[in-house]
């Protein structure tokens, strides 16, 4: 297989068929099409002889040098014994289970109302706001009984 090129990727995306092309200058670096249309770069390689796949980004948010950029920090970490795959993945379920509600409903507070930041009591180590500040336990289901801050 020889290099490919932008423009044959960007015909085979218009094409809209399936499509799965190694690049011929890099081993195990492929890029794939699916029935879906979504344009992808993957590292095909083997850990314990067993076939195994790390997708490396999105086309056109990676180009073929970005690409190749990280295929072969992959590849590197692959040499030193990393399952580089089932690594993401891992991280990937972490930072999903990472956030509740409460931690994002905190995080949103934060940012809509950056001068009623959390501060950190030094005596006991728990959060607090100020009591102007809204909170989402202020709120009452009632809608006769609105928070001070709801106007």
């Amino acid at each position: 297989m020889g290099k490919l090129a932008d423009v044959q990727i960007r015909h085979w995306i218009r094409a809209g068929k399936p499509v799965a092309r190694a690049q011929g200058d890099f081993p195990g670096l492929t890029f794939t099409l699916s029935a879906k249309g979504t344009a992808s770069w993957v590292l095909r390689y083997r850990d314990g002889g067993k076939p195994n796949e790390l997708t490396l980004g999105r086309y056109p948010d990676f180009t073929i040098a970005t690409a190749k950029t990280a295929a072969l920090e992959a590849r590197a970490r692959i040499q030193l014994g990393t399952d580089v795959a089932t690594e993401k993945r891992r991280a990937s379920m972490e930072r999903a289970a990472a956030k509740d509600f409460r931690q994002l409903a905190t995080d949103y507070m934060d940012m809509a109302f950056p001068a009623c930041r959390r501060t950190r009591s030094s005596s006991d180590g728990t959060t607090s706001r100020t009591s102007s500040c809204p909170s989402w336990t202020d709120w009452r289901p009632d809608r006769s009984q609105r928070p001070s801050w709801w106007r």
